[in-house]
């Protein structure tokens, strides 16, 4: 992980509030987003770690390959904690998985 700029942070809620998926899996918060460019899922692994895997359905022959973005555990709220105060959609959602 690096050290996040005010942007990056901006950034990166923007991307969990339109593509992004939060919850939480027995008290533990987890992040994942899914996309058809590598490229920015490598970005939010270089800023909070977390894993990239291959998403691309194979029943469907003529769909683009994606990719999905995980995070979960201590990181995950770590990069929640970080994101908070630029979250739109899923600011409320957040302050309940992090009081938690």
């Amino acid at each position: 992980m690096s050290i996040i700029t005010e942007i990056e942070k901006g950034w990166v809620a923007g991307i969990i509030d339109g593509e992004g998926c939060i919850w939480e899996n027995n008290n533990r918060p987890m992040l994942e987003v899914f996309n058809t460019d590598i490229r920015m899922l490598q970005k939010l692994k270089e800023l909070f770690d977390g894993g990239i895997y291959n998403s691309t359905r194979l029943d469907r022959p003529n769909s683009k390959p994606c990719w999905r973005w995980t995070l979960t555990g201590n990181k995950a709220r770590y990069c929640l904690n970080m994101i908070l105060p630029f979250l739109i959609i899923k600011g409320e959602k957040t302050i309940k998985i992090l009081a938690g």
